[in-house]
């Protein structure tokens, strides 16, 4: 029914630069039709970054992301809203619009920036259990970045699995 909400925890990965996703979830129907669901997504967390941890290539300038280990952590708070459609008895495609907002902190050195990607994501969930769900998603879109009085436009992309368990 409209207006029903789920409450999870969610954890997940992406590849690069290596960062570590763990947050609450929230999942609110907005309208379902036959096998077809929309949904408003609220998910406040933290980012612990390896490689810098940003997600967005920024061309005029080097920070965000390294070769190197550099530990970062950003409190973050992600809204978004998503379409999915079942596919079969337990895997979903899913299509939507997420916005990340991240405020970056250099661990190892004095640091910050604040970013804040607009993303175009689709993946695929899998459902191990009526709580439980493993997924995939890959997201693209525009990003811009703040670090003191500079501003700075790039591309995000990433590619993240992880799993999601509600109540």
């Amino acid at each position: 029914a409209n207006g029903k909400r789920t409450l999870g925890i969610q954890a997940g990965v992406l590849a690069w630069p290596f960062t570590i996703h763990v947050g609450l979830t929230s999942r609110t129907l907005m309208a379902v039709k036959g096998r077809a669901v929309i949904s408003f997504r609220f998910e406040p967390g933290i980012y612990l970054g390896f490689y810098g941890g940003s997600r967005a290539f920024y061309p005029s300038v080097t920070w965000g992301r390294s070769k190197n280990f550099s530990f970062t952590m950003a409190p973050v708070i992600n809204l978004g809203v998503s379409g999915s459609v079942d596919l079969g008895e337990s895997f979903s495609l899913v299509l939507g619009f997420e916005s990340p907002l991240a405020a970056w902190f250099l661990i190892s050195q004095v640091g910050w920036w604040v970013e804040w990607p607009m993303l175009f994501d689709a993946g695929i969930e899998y459902d191990i259990s009526f709580r439980t769900t493993l997924f995939a998603k890959a997201a693209v879109g525009p990003s811009i970045g703040f670090s003191g009085a500079s501003q700075f436009a790039g591309v995000s992309f990433s590619a993240l699995v992880g799993l999601q368990v509600v109540e």
